[in-house]
């Protein structure tokens, strides 16, 4: 029997049907924002031990987190949410080479002699750089089709998602089709976002084969 589908319309159906593949999704770039000085370590520990979302959202949201360390002069939070993030999200290294550099470049400008305005532009500086290569991806991705392309993906990655949007922006988006991730369903999100923009059927996890059948490439986040 061909797998259930929905095309953005009907009720999506909850079969208990085997996931053949999970990634975790990357939510949408998060801006700079201030917690409570208190929830500092709850911050920190929510990145710890965050498996839903993807190293694209979890470097913004510790990006946040440092600046309203360093605008507070919280430097002993800040120490310890860094080292509580030392052993954790092993199956992201990008997410790690983003810790190691706030321990080398930003860390020890916010030591004896430091300057937190310098530590607060470097902050700003590396959300830049973070931001144009997200960008740099998308439009690389895009050269590659010279003309409309039927694409596959899974969950919500958010180098993914910048992507599409571009292709949907370029009128190159024939039709998406995406498999919903379970247990979390953020293909949910995906197809939501997308379902008026361009033709979108989101299948169930054990609908892959068939969703692959009908597109011309696959796109999925990488880490």
């Amino acid at each position: 029997h061909a797998p259930p589908r929905w095309n953005g319309t009907a009720a999506l159906p909850r079969h208990r049907l085997p996931s053949l593949l999970f990634l975790p999704p990357a939510g949408p770039i998060f801006s700079f924002v201030s917690f409570p000085r208190s929830s500092v370590l709850t911050q920190f520990q929510n990145l710890a031990t965050d498996h839903t979302s993807g190293a694209t959202e979890l470097i913004h949201r510790l990006v946040a987190v440092c600046e309203h360390c360093a605008i507070g002069n919280s430097i002993r939070d800040l120490d310890e949410g860094l080292a509580m993030l030392e052993h954790a999200q092993a199956s992201m290294p990008s997410f790690h080479a983003v810790l190691n550099i706030l321990k080398s470049e930003f860390l020890p400008r916010l030591g004896p002699g430091g300057d937190i305005s310098d530590a607060i532009g470097y902050l700003s500086s590396l959300q830049k750089i973070l931001d144009e290569s997200g960008e740099a991806i998308a439009h690389f991705f895009v050269q590659l089709f010279p003309g409309p392309v039927c694409v596959a993906t899974l969950s919500r990655s958010g180098t993914v998602l910048s992507a599409l949007r571009l292709l949907v922006s370029e009128k190159l988006l024939d039709h998406l089709y995406v498999l919903e991730a379970r247990p979390m369903m953020e293909g949910l999100k995906t197809i939501r976002e997308f379902n008026r923009a361009a033709p979108s059927t989101l299948f169930v996890d054990a609908g892959m084969a068939e969703a692959l059948a009908m597109s011309d490439c696959a796109v999925v986040g990488a880490d």
